[in-house]
């Protein structure tokens, strides 16, 4: 079998494992993944073995092997480095290794790989994979807090979506959007960019990641407006969703984050409503995601903590608080250190010492994150 041959069948190899990934067949992606990137090693190193090797980066780190997503990684940009590549392999490799980096809180690493994307997407003018890294980067902005940014950048994606006709992108700018305003405390602009993307995504089946992403953010939105039954049927659906797929898109975090959130918030309101069990799957998907995207650690640590205490686990809730509490600030991440100081005094008796302490150090994160909306925003997680 000749050279030639050998890259046409890593080729096909490296598009079918990215269509798995797309459509969420994790293990067959991977494995067609693997056996590419097996062919491509046996000849001089080429663009396609720097794109195998991203896209092995991250279905490793999918399996939770971060030792081994990181060898890929490293592999990667240096097949890049060592070859004169073309743009399109440029892009997306780091593409890919960036959104890696993102999904375990490497953020500064993570935005240089994501901006090197960038660049050569602009350069080549492919659109959708361009609306990608600056999802990637506005991802960024809203862990690290920065949620006025993350907005300008969500729009930016959105307007990308729009002017290509590019539903999947449009939706990615408007769910970003409505999860940063929700931060802000901004529930009207949530609410107005929510029916937007339900509107978008109404149709859009094949879309699962983007539509457990949209349950997230839309059933804390029907919560907030005290509309129960409609938080319910969102939340029933999208566990469905989850229980049928596997966590594969780290864009998805707030999505899984917030059905866990909204069915812990909406089992307390109304027992009737969502079974324990429910509660349950959502926590459980939540965990499992956490472990192949280490971000998501302190709101699982968060809800899990929550979900314990209602059920009167106590210490064990405190603990995971405590735990939460150490991840957040490990990964650098002010918002979550602010909502696990807030949930914890919540949920902490009024003469308790720790009841003022944690109030107050969750409205200073408040106040230096956004000093102009401080109200609102303590309002979101009362």
């Amino acid at each position: 079998i000749s050279q030639a041959q050998i890259l046409e069948l890593t080729r096909s190899r490296i598009v079918l494992g990215e269509v798995c990934y797309y459509t969420g067949s994790k293990t067959l992606g991977t494995f067609v993944t693997l056996a590419g990137m097996n062919l491509a090693e046996t000849i001089p190193p080429s663009s396609e073995l720097a794109r195998i090797y991203a896209n092995m980066c991250y279905a490793t780190g999918v399996y939770q092997l971060h030792f081994l997503a990181r060898r890929y990684g490293q592999l990667a940009e240096q097949t890049i480095q060592y070859l004169d590549t073309s743009l399109p392999c440029i892009a997306w490799t780091y593409l890919v290794t960036g959104a890696y980096k993102s999904g375990i809180g490497q953020w500064r690493a993570s935005r240089q790989t994501l901006q090197q994307s960038i660049d050569a997407c602009r350069q080549l003018q492919d659109w959708h994979m361009l609306a990608q890294g600056v999802a990637g980067v506005a991802l960024i902005d809203h862990c690290q807090g920065r949620f006025q940014n993350a907005i300008a950048l969500w729009q930016e994606t959105q307007a990308l979506g729009q002017q290509q006709g590019d539903i999947q992108s449009h939706a990615w700018g408007l769910m970003g959007q409505a999860e940063a305003w929700i931060c802000l405390g901004n529930w009207s602009q949530a609410t107005i960019c929510v029916n937007q993307v339900q509107a978008l995504l109404a149709d859009q089946t094949g879309l699962v990641s983007d539509r457990i992403r949209l349950a997230g953010v839309a059933s804390r939105v029907y919560l907030h407006q005290g509309d129960l039954y409609q938080t319910q049927q969102i939340l029933e659906a999208a566990i469905d969703l989850i229980l049928q797929s596997e966590p594969i898109a780290v864009h998805t975090h707030q999505g899984y984050a917030g059905v866990a959130e909204s069915c812990i918030r909406l089992w307390a309101k109304a027992n009737g409503h969502l079974g324990h069990q429910r509660v349950h799957q959502a926590c459980a998907a939540l965990q499992q995601f956490a472990k192949s995207f280490p971000i998501a650690q302190p709101r699982w640590l968060l809800w899990q903590g929550v979900w314990l205490w209602q059920r009167g686990k106590t210490t064990p809730a405190q603990k995971l608080w405590h735990q939460a509490l150490q991840q957040a600030h490990k990964l650098a991440m002010p918002y979550e250190q602010a909502l696990i100081h807030e949930q914890w005094g919540q949920h902490l008796d009024p003469q308790h010492p720790g009841y003022t302490l944690h109030l107050e150090q969750a409205h200073q994160i408040y106040e230096r994150l956004n000093p102009s909306s401080l109200t609102e925003t303590m309002d979101v997680v009362a």
